[in-house]
């Protein structure tokens, strides 16, 4: 599985100089602006991208249909592409926090709460990398596309739209977040890997 993930890493190696030019970009604004939201969001979206990115060019060059008339498991695939969106997840997670310790340094920021930033942003894309590798699985890149935006901006409207409910969480609820998400974000990583592997295991290539 190391080599799978190792060939993905060299087929994305274009993508890494693009987006390192993008990432001190974005880095430079934030930091003239004083506001780190736009650097995490655009990193975040880096580790969402890129698995996608991986299995678009294993699509192209029908790759999967080589990989497994060598002795590679069909689950072993599937995890190899699981490794490399948590990686780069954590990647992220080390990158804001870095980036984060600038502001604490020259603008006074509470370090625990960029921390918190920081864990909850990578937090983010494990749940979003759970979501959107079943429905790749199932679909293809090309027609996931459509689905995954509808997927990603009904949150988005819901979040829009809590105020106007008058929805607000009770302290003891905010207290429990830390100790209930990161097992909800395990849980559903795990689901995630079974209905992957599930769907892969029924494909003909």
């Amino acid at each position: 599985m190391i080599g799978l993930l190792i060939k993905d890493l060299f087929a994305l190696k274009k993508q890494w100089r693009v987006l390192s030019v993008i990432t001190i970009i974005y880095f430079v604004f934030s930091v003239a602006s004083e506001n780190l939201g736009m650097f995490s969001t655009v990193s975040i979206m880096y580790a969402v991208i890129l698995p996608v990115t991986a299995m678009a060019y294993d699509e192209q060059c029908r790759w999967d249909k080589y990989a497994l008339s060598m002795p590679l498991s069909r689950s072993k695939i599937v995890l190899s592409k699981y490794l490399l969106g948590i990686l780069l997840n954590l990647g992220v997670c080390i990158l804001v926090c870095l980036a984060n310790l600038v502001f604490v340094y020259f603008w006074d920021y509470d370090l625990k709460d960029v921390m918190a930033t920081a864990v909850g942003i990578s937090g983010a894309g494990l749940v979003i990398l759970a979501v959107m590798l079943p429905i790749l699985y199932q679909f293809g890149v090309e027609k996931a596309r459509l689905i995954m935006v509808i997927i990603f901006l009904a949150p988005s409207l819901l979040i829009i739209m809590l105020p106007n409910f008058e929805l607000t969480p009770s302290p003891e609820l905010l207290s429990m977040l830390p100790y209930v998400l990161p097992l909800l974000i395990v849980g559903m990583l795990l689901l995630s890997i079974f209905v992957s592997i599930r769907i892969y295991q029924r494909k003909e290539f």
